[in-house]
């Protein structure tokens, strides 16, 4: 196993002396001296003492790290598999079965490096991770380029990034015009345009272009930092299966003992023949040993936490894997979550003798000034420049009040016609209006484009077992019927204040999953059986949340969930298998003449074919 320190795995003792440097030469040579005690080409009078030296040298080789460990175990009263090893490896050789004592310690050796090759490759598909935070930055002051330490750039400072090199912080583009390799971050292998104005994440690989942008964020704040350090978290963080069989594994070896050693009194009591029964304990003892359950059921968890980050999906821990599993009822926020959150105008209704596309033009001029995101969205569909105003004043909370070629223009809500005398009593609602020298010309109406993946979401998931989505927003319920239409959930809840879509989803009843991305998320992805927050850009929101969706495409959520699924269902197989096999050689070691051959099958045999199927998930 690869080393860590205390209970990395999950088994409930420490895997120091598993450490592997390099290559297992002392496998290997156990191995020729185990295989050269067995060739039948010794003399008679010696072949004893022969097959002695070869099995006592192979198993010092073999055996010396699990001698180590059981020592450790004992001294420290935390009795784990090395010791049901030692004890079953050392009575072999008293009673002179010398090849299998050596066999013992060296097929569990191997186990464990096999074992130990999975977890690596596991942790790599994680570890990985870490690459993506560079550790220097390309400071800018007046004109001049230096190379300073990511973790001393200040919020607010400048920096260049040269072509095809990592973003170190979280910023904003000020000039240059590139693109964005965002992979390591989303999982999504089309690059993104990045010009003035767009805003970029610590770990996306700039393209060709020359890029100079302002910091928002310091070096511990950045999506990179704060993807390191959830999925630091996340290995620490157990599921509630790998916490049973940690508890099982603290009592189970010493119960195990106890039990190999009554078989052992017991029949030799009853029968006279102590060496059968001592060979059968043997084969109890070793066929009982539990590193299939504890190795292969943590690293199964493991390596689907490790395929989900390949995909762009942070799971924070085996716990919330199995929740996203068995999730039988996923609500979605709307805006930023099912929608992308940019808004575009939807609808130009004239209210007077004017065209849509003149009113278009007038409102366009009006909020040539404004920031407002209905203003700019206005702007972006007019489609051209737009000349200024001749004069113009935003008022707050209400729109915009502009003079053009003599014509006086308001483009705002009801409220701000009403302030300047417009009759808007008989008006439609819409979010925003144009009037026209005091007469209301023209009503806007905007929407949100649905985010990628959204459309089939619903029915992606129901076909992976979950039987109901619904729909929880603050929007209007026409906006919100509309999008449920386009996403086909099952239920919706509209004009929801943060509270209100808590109370609703508490009320869903069943195993609940929360999908949101803004603050005002925060409480219902912390209430849910299982938050996602979609991507890295409210940090409230991420910390709340148990998955995070780095992908904007929601297609990620359907897969991740049939990746926990498959994730459980080899957990389940890993520890059917593994009892029934061992149940067998135990009932078969007690009643019958089981060799030590079929217990180290049920012991070693067992933990390869349940770790290759739980390595299995790292082939997504």
């Amino acid at each position: 196993m690869a080393h860590c320190d205390g209970d990395c795995c999950g088994c409930g003792h420490s895997h120091e002396h598993e450490e592997k440097r390099g290559f297992p030469w002392d496998l290997l040579s156990a191995g020729v001296l185990l295989l050269a005690s067995l060739l039948p080409v010794y003399p008679d009078a010696a072949a004893f003492w022969v097959k002695l030296a070869l099995c006592g040298a192979s198993v010092l080789l073999a055996g010396w790290p699990v001698f180590r460990a059981a020592g450790k175990s004992i001294w420290a009263h935390e009795f784990d598999e090395t010791l049901l090893m030692s004890i079953a490896a050392l009575a072999a050789f008293a009673i002179g079965d010398f090849a299998e004592g050596a066999a013992v310690v060296l097929f569990f050796r191997l186990g464990e490096l096999l074992e130990d090759s999975a977890e690596k490759r596991s942790r790599r598909e994680i570890s990985a991770l870490a690459d993506i935070r560079p550790d220097e930055a390309l400071l800018l002051t007046d004109d001049t380029v230096q190379t300073v330490p990511a973790q001393d750039v200040a919020v607010g400072a400048l920096l260049q990034i040269p072509p095809h090199a990592r973003v170190p912080l979280d910023g904003v583009v000020l000039s240059g015009s590139s693109t964005l390799d965002t992979a390591a971050l989303t999982g999504e292998s089309l690059p993104r345009e990045a010009t003035e104005g767009t805003p970029v994440l610590s770990g996306m690989v700039n393209g060709a272009g020359l890029l100079t942008i302002r910091t928002t964020a310091a070096f511990g704040d950045s999506a990179a930092s704060r993807i390191l350090q959830m999925v630091e978290e996340a290995q620490g963080r157990r599921s509630k299966t790998q916490k049973l069989i940690a508890k099982f594994a603290k009592i189970y070896t010493p119960s195990v003992v106890g039990a190999a050693a009554l078989v052992f009194v017991l029949g030799a009591l009853l029968t006279g023949e102590w060496v059968t029964w001592l060979t059968k304990s043997l084969a109890f003892l070793v066929a009982s040993c539990p590193c299939a359950l504890v190795l292969s059921v943590p690293l199964a968890y493991f390596a689907g936490m490790g395929a989900a980050a390949k995909q762009g999906v942070i799971i924070k821990g085996g716990t919330f894997l199995d929740a996203l599993a068995t999730a039988d009822t996923f609500a979605f926020d709307k805006t930023g979550t099912l929608t992308s959150g940019t808004l575009t105008l939807a609808e130009t209704l004239p209210l007077a003798d004017i065209s849509a596309e003149e009113a278009l033009r007038l409102a366009a001029i009006c909020e040539h000034y404004s920031e407002h995101p209905l203003a700019v969205a206005i702007r972006a569909a007019a489609q051209g420049d737009t000349p200024a105003p001749d004069s113009s004043e935003e008022i707050p909370a209400g729109g915009t009040v502009a003079q053009v070629a003599g014509q006086q223009l308001l483009c705002g809500g009801k409220r701000l016609l009403t302030q300047y005398g417009v009759d808007a009593t008989s008006l439609s609602d819409a979010p925003v209006y144009l009037a026209v020298d005091g007469v209301a010309a023209a009503a806007f109406r905007f929407a949100s484009a649905l985010r990628p993946g959204a459309a089939e979401i619903s029915q992606k998931l129901k076909k992976n077992g979950v039987q109901r989505t619904v729909l929880l927003t603050g929007d209007t319920q026409a906006q919100a019927d509309v999008v449920a239409q386009c996403t086909q959930v099952d239920e919706v809840y509209a004009q929801l204040l943060p509270a209100d879509k808590l109370h609703t989803l508490t009320r869903l009843g069943g195993i609940t999953a929360f999908v949101g991305d803004g603050v005002n998320d925060t409480p219902s992805l912390a209430a849910a059986d299982v938050g996602i927050a979609m991507g890295l850009g409210t940090q409230a929101a991420s910390e709340a949340a148990d998955v995070l969706l780095l992908a904007e495409d929601l297609s990620a959520l359907a897969e991740v969930r049939a990746l926990a699924q498959r994730t459980r269902r080899i957990v389940a197989a890993n520890i059917a298998f593994s009892l029934a096999a061992k149940a067998a050689v135990l009932l078969w070691a007690v009643l019958g003449d089981a060799p030590i051959a079929a217990a180290v099958f049920a012991d070693v045999g067992v933990l390869a074919l349940t770790v290759l199927n739980a390595a299995r998930l790292l082939r997504q």
